[in-house]
């Protein structure tokens, strides 16, 4: 949740980091899987998903059981 002052320049630039990895990925699995294998491309997105909800969860602030404005202040 973003407060309204920067709401639309934040999920920009959500959107264009999400793009951004989107197409490195569709770049990378195929050059991974043809010089790591199967196995070892799926332990690399293994490996990077679980960075990103560990991150996702230390870094972002609880807002359940709070009023919205209470939320924003976060």
């Amino acid at each position: 949740m973003f407060p309204t002052k920067v709401r639309a320049t934040a999920v920009g630039l959500c959107t264009g980091t999400s793009r951004i990895g989107a197409a490195i990925g569709t770049f990378a699995t195929p050059l991974a899987l043809t010089n790591l294998g199967l196995s070892n491309t799926m332990w690399i997105a293994t490996g990077v998903a679980l960075v990103g909800a560990t991150a996702s969860y230390f870094m972002a602030p609880e807002t359940n059981g709070k009023a919205l404005e209470e939320a924003a202040g976060l």
